[in-house]
C-alpha cells in the first residue's frame, strides 16, 4: 500500500534527475531553477564561444565565414601545435571552444526537454510509465500548476 502511494506521488512531484547533479532530483520545487540553470549556462557558453571565436579569428587572422572553418579548427591547430606554430593559450582557447559548444547544446537540449514536459503537463516518470496527465486536454493547466505543485494524482491516468 505504501509502495504505491509513493510511485503516486513520485510521478507527480519528481520529474528526472539532473545529469549535471546527480544527487539532485529535478520536482515540481525545483523545476524552475533547473530550467534558469540550463538557460543561464547556455547564454553563457554561447557568450564564451562568441568571445573566443573572436579572439581566435583577430589572433590566427581566420576566417568563420565559411562553415567548414570551426570543423577544421581542430585537425588544422593540432598540427600546428605540435608543429610549433601555435602557441599553448591559443590551443587551450581552441580547445576551449569545443567544450564550450558542447556544454551549451548540452544544457540547452536539457532546458528544451523540461519545456517540453512542461507544456505537455507531464513529468518523465509520467512518459516512462505510459501515464496521460489530463492536462494534455488542458493546456493552461500544465503552465498554472505544473511549475508549482505539480499535477494531483487524480488527473493522471494510464492509456
Amino acid at each position: 500500500m505504501e509502495a504505491a502511494s509513493l510511485r503516486l506521488r513520485q510521478s507527480r512531484l519528481f520529474s528526472s534527475r539532473c545529469p549535471l547533479q546527480e544527487w539532485n532530483c529535478i520536482g515540481s520545487r525545483n523545476m524552475r531553477n533547473f530550467i534558469m540553470f540550463c538557460l543561464y549556462t547556455s547564454l553563457a557558453c554561447l557568450d564564451s564561444l562568441v568571445a573566443g571565436v573572436a579572439y581566435i579569428s583577430a589572433v590566427l587572422s581566420v576566417s568563420f565565414a565559411n562553415p567548414l572553418a570551426f570543423l577544421t579548427l581542430l585537425p588544422h591547430s593540432i598540427s600546428q601545435f605540435f608543429s610549433g606554430a601555435l602557441l599553448s593559450s591559443e590551443m587551450f582557447v581552441i580547445l576551449m571552444l569545443y567544450l564550450w559548444l558542447g556544454i551549451g547544446l548540452a544544457c540547452a537540449g536539457f532546458c528544451c526537454h523540461q519545456m517540453l514536459l512542461i507544456l505537455r503537463g507531464q513529468t518523465r516518470y509520467q512518459v516512462r510509465k505510459g501515464m496521460v496527465s489530463l492536462s494534455l486536454y488542458y493546456p493552461a493547466y500544465a503552465f498554472t500548476h505544473n511549475l508549482q505543485l505539480g499535477p494531483p494524482d487524480s488527473l493522471c491516468h494510464h492509456k
